[in-house]
């Protein structure tokens, strides 16, 4: 529901339904779990090009910072947000890792699958 409401938002009614919620894939992640480890040039520990849309629970980013020599919350993502390839939507993305804060259900879609999307559906992008 949380993929199809994405799109609502963006597109109201659409025939798309169907092809958007096709081509994501749901996953279960535990507390604490480390979903993905995000480079500053995109690249990212698994090489996968993911991203997660975040249909229940909660997600935190977490970024070292060099003045306290530590990790830091950077930003906690809740339901409807994404996270991961943000070098396709901002200039000067920052490194993470993503871990989650709760139980929670992720989707993920593979990138070359969302720059269809994003073509087709071009308020996505403003969107996301």
């Amino acid at each position: 529901m949380a993929i199809l409401k994405n799109l609502r938002i963006v597109a109201g009614d659409t025939n798309l339904e169907l092809e958007f919620s096709q081509v994501w894939v749901l996953h279960k992640y535990q507390l604490s779990y480390e979903v993905t480890i995000y480079g500053i040039d995109g690249e990212t520990e698994d090489n996968n090009n993911l991203v997660y849309l975040v249909c229940q629970g909660q997600v935190r980013l977490l970024a070292f910072n060099a003045t306290i020599g530590q990790a830091v919350l950077t930003q906690l993502l809740l339901t409807k947000q994404t996270f991961r390839v943000d070098h396709l939507f901002c200039k000067q993305p920052l490194a993470y890792r993503a871990i989650a804060t709760s139980a929670c259900f992720l989707a993920e879609i593979n990138i070359s699958d969302l720059r269809q999307l994003l073509q087709r559906i071009p308020n996505l992008e403003n969107y996301w």
